[in-house]
């Protein structure tokens, strides 16, 4: 039997293709859902079903798929994502290193000398299933090294992840070694590394990693990004040769991020995740304040699925608006839950100072106070899109998003005069706010962008950049033009044009760099790099 590593050609991108491969190399195979075929209201749960078998596959645990059934699942399912089943019918035993450290460390150890595939997060390294003995699946969340064995398998190549990353084989023409006895034995000892030696530079092949961890401690240490880049920049002059000056940039921003995830000093908050994934705000000049609608339909078999918003004569919300809203859902994270109507989100001088705006202007505080009611006055209409968390369906309905304003210096119903801004949501809102139906989004980040549309990408793009781990995010400009309701252009220079501004500021405080592609199909992506 050839245990050569299955290598990609680029010539050959056929999922079909890839199966007949897997099974002439002795692999068991089936058919997973990927992105195209997989279902859920949010982006975790879309993730979790994306890795779901399209056949019932216990029994290729035992047998190899035919040739014929391979090629009836990726005919009936052509934008399959495809998995190879571990354990004796493959054997193969495939070590997940689904971190930046879990990876390093298996480099130090040079458990790396085998046929490896690159994952979302780190690597698949594929070993022969031991002659004698039993391994099952195990996971090890501390250490993010898990065994895919008996009963377990495996996305594999050409797959695509959730956020538009390929898998990919990272060996040419390397045999499937021996599983290493400590994976045998699961005895997974952590290795304490002195990073003193690091200081003294690197050579190619080693420098990310490498400036990663030291920037890692850095940070952990106290240090901002200035001090960082300073710090990178002696270290990198020290390397042979050193890095390009963007990929320390790059690397430092990453860490950075990924820092602030766990830093209780930036601002995060929860945004109710139904109003992410589908438009409220239009970011197209001409159609800010206009009233006319939006409208998405979604097929989904035989079946239409509607998302309407409706303004009143106050017209469509902007950006401006957009940053209000965004505002108030800062304070609804800060509050204890459950919420209950109605929420006290201060003064119009408050809001003003959480959107970054001269506080003292009052006509900062009337154009507030107008968004606010633009807001209120808007009416939805779900026809099955919108998913009610408490009642675990998506519902058809009719509402909108407040139901009611009394703004600080007004009479409240007992006639008593408020001293705040008192906002009754409505109730479809709130008991999905409630129910913890809710995304992370840092907020920091966010306002300290100045271009409404640079803010509006990275609200659509939060709940993604949380799942991605530091990895390139690839959008379909389609989807994004969608969310964002601008123009759909149709010609990457025209689509690099509109969004030029907005990426460039995101490129000096979000993104190292952003790639406009068109594919062979007309599809155009837009890739941001962390």
């Amino acid at each position: 039997m050839n245990y050569s590593a299955v290598v990609d050609d680029k010539s050959l991108n056929s999922t079909l293709f890839y199966g007949l491969r897997y099974l002439n190399q002795g692999f068991s195979i089936i058919p997973v859902k990927g992105s195209h075929y997989s279902k859920g209201v949010d982006i975790d749960e879309r993730l979790k079903d994306t890795k779901a078998p399209l056949v019932k596959w216990s029994e290729f645990q035992q047998r190899h798929p035919t040739e014929n059934e391979i090629r009836e699942w990726f005919t009936k399912w052509p934008m399959a994502n495809i998995a190879i089943v571990t354990g004796k019918i493959s054997h193969l035993v495939v070590v997940d290193f689904d971190s930046a450290d879990a990876v390093r460390w298996a480099k130090n150890k040079e458990y790396l000398n085998t046929a490896i595939v690159r994952t979302a997060r780190g690597v698949h390294a594929y070993y022969r299933y031991p002659m004698e003995g039993y391994v099952k699946n195990s996971v090890d969340g501390d250490k993010k090294i898990d065994i895919r064995a008996d009963g377990g398998y495996v996305i594999a190549p050409p797959s695509e992840h959730l956020t538009g990353m390929q898998y990919t084989w990272e060996t040419v023409d390397v045999p499937i070694t021996p599983l290493p006895e400590i994976f045998v034995s699961q005895a997974l000892n952590k290795k304490v590394i002195d990073l003193k030696p690091l200081y003294k530079g690197v050579g190619k092949g080693s420098r990310n990693d490498t400036l990663a961890r030291l920037c890692g401690s850095w940070v952990n240490d106290g240090l901002d990004y200035k001090d960082c880049m300073e710090m990178a920049e002696v270290w990198n002059q020290k390397n042979d040769p050193p890095l390009p000056a963007k990929e320390v940039e790059r690397t430092v921003k990453s860490i950075l991020y990924r820092h602030s995830l766990n830093d209780v000093t930036v601002q995060r908050m929860y945004h109710e995740k139904n109003l992410l994934r589908f438009p409220v705000f239009t970011h197209s000049r001409t159609r800010i304040h206009k009233v006319e609608e939006i409208s998405v339909v979604q097929e989904y078999g035989k079946e239409s699925r509607k998302w309407v918003v409706i303004p009143s004569k106050m017209g469509l919300p902007g950006p401006f608006d957009e940053a209000v809203f965004m505002a108030i859902n800062m304070v609804l994270s800060e509050m204890p839950k459950p919420i209950s109507n109605p929420v006290e989100v201060g003064g119009l001088r408050d809001v003003a100072r959480m959107i970054n705006l001269n506080h003292s202007s009052g006509k900062v505080s009337k154009m507030i106070k107008e968004s606010m009611l633009r807001i209120k006055s808007l009416t939805i209409i779900t026809e099955k899109t919108f998913y009610d968390a408490e009642k675990r369906k998506f519902i058809t309905d009719s509402f909108g998003i407040f139901d009611r304003i009394i703004f600080s210096g007004q009479k409240a119903d007992d006639e008593e005069r408020v001293y705040t801004t008192k906002i009754w949501l409505n109730m479809v809102f709130l008991k999905n706010i409630n129910a913890g139906f809710a995304s992370s989004l840092n907020y920091s980040t966010y306002i300290s962008l100045n271009n409404g549309l640079a803010r509006g990408i990275y609200r659509c793009l939060s709940p993604v950049l949380a799942l991605s781990d530091n990895l390139p995010v690839n959008i379909s400009y389609k989807k994004l033009a969608q969310r964002l309701q601008v123009k759909e252009e149709y010609s990457p220079s025209r689509i690099r044009t509109q969004l030029s501004e907005a990426h460039k500021e995101l490129q000096k405080k979000v993104f190292s760099k952003v790639i406009i592609t068109q594919t062979s199909s007309g599809k155009v992506i837009v890739t941001y790099f962390r």
